[in-house]
């Protein structure tokens, strides 16, 4: 596929990238086996120290959008469904190299502990790492951000969080300026519960401004200083990037009849959330979900169209891309500027 030893670049992200239009034909055609396969050349290429990030750009409806992502994930690289080529390969290429003159935090690993009294339900926006690959695959990224931040800035990586045992672990390569990462959590509390907090999270990562690791803990208590009506908005956000993620496995796999179930129950959900004497608080609030509304009304009208003979091709391609979309813009990962602007 690529040959990454002949890539290499001493002290420097290698950044790879992969154009598809379809499936394998020669060489390996596994998806699985390619992303084992992977996964193990980077950690074999002691050369580089696997220092490298492959980001996938897929064109059409036959690309298989859904293993692209994931080899996009194994090395941290982004994915790109595209529509106009021209347009969206020079914004999308832009974007990840002026992105890389502003960041503010590096390696962020948060590491979240819940009162063993108190049930999660939800995790919103988030699935756990079962697979052995990818999760190694994952802890070896911040191995080689943590060696990168030693190489540029001179600092030694603290202990990984990711690494142990307790709590939810989760992990961001970076931030730049003018992003926040939202990390949303439905619990039941019994009411025989009489602590103040519901557990403790502990976030660290290498500020590049003050050039030092910073390492803060705090409580989660009942008296946040975030309005619930906030917490509420990227709950719902955070649950339909869910949706739209899930529904694009069903249309890849065909399952039409799925797909629009999940967009209409969904649409139900949302309905009734604008509704809430709660959502009005503020009016930002109402006005996203009056959006996802409308987005997801016409993505279910989108669904319907796919088996009308000539207009499905067309249907399948923004469906596709719209999803894939949704799903980014409201998975917790919110971008405030625009760089290279």
């Amino acid at each position: 596929m690529i040959n990454i030893a002949e890539q290499r670049a001493a002290q420097r992200v290698n950044q790879l990238f992969l154009f598809s239009d379809g499936n394998p034909t020669s060489g390996e055609t596994d998806w699985i086996k390619i992303r084992q396969n992977l996964a193990a050349k980077l950690r074999q290429n002691t050369a580089t120290d696997g220092n490298i990030r492959l980001s996938t750009f897929v064109f059409g409806n036959d690309a298989n959008k859904v293993e692209l992502d994931r080899l996009a994930g194994i090395t941290g690289g982004q994915s790109t469904f595209v529509i106009e080529p021209e347009e969206d390969i020079r914004h999308s290429l832009q974007q990840e190299l002026a992105r890389r003159t502003h960041l503010a935090a590096i390696n962020v690993q948060m590491q979240i502990e819940i009162d063993p009294e108190i049930d999660i339900l939800h995790f919103y926006g988030h699935d756990l790492i079962t697979d052995p690959a990818a999760r190694a695959a994952r802890e070896r990224e911040a191995d080689l951000t943590g060696k990168k931040v030693e190489e540029d800035y001179g600092v030694k990586p603290q202990p990984d969080l990711i690494k142990e045992d307790k709590g939810i672990r989760v992990f961001v390569p970076n931030l730049a300026v003018g992003e926040t990462y939202w990390v949303v959590f439905e619990l039941t509390v019994p009411e025989q519960h009489h602590s103040s907090d519901f557990g403790k999270a502990t976030v660290q990562y290498f500020d590049t401004f003050k050039q030092t690791n910073q390492k803060p803990q705090f409580a989660l208590s009942k008296k946040g200083q975030i309005a619930p009506q906030w917490v509420a908005q990227h709950a719902l956000g955070l649950w339909t990037s869910e949706i739209a993620s899930y529904a694009l496995y069903d249309v890849e796999a065909n399952d039409l009849a799925t797909a629009e179930k999940r967009i209409q129950a969904h649409i139900s959900v949302l309905e009734t959330a604008r509704r809430q004497p709660e959502t009005q608080a503020t009016s930002f609030v109402p006005v996203k979900l009056v959006d996802d509304i409308i987005t997801l009304t016409k993505f279910l009208s989108l669904a319907k169209n796919l088996n009308q003979g000539a207009s499905a091709n067309n249907a399948s391609i923004y469906l596709n891309y719209g999803l894939k979309e949704l799903d980014s813009v409201r998975n917790g990962f919110v971008r405030r500027v625009e760089f290279g602007q």
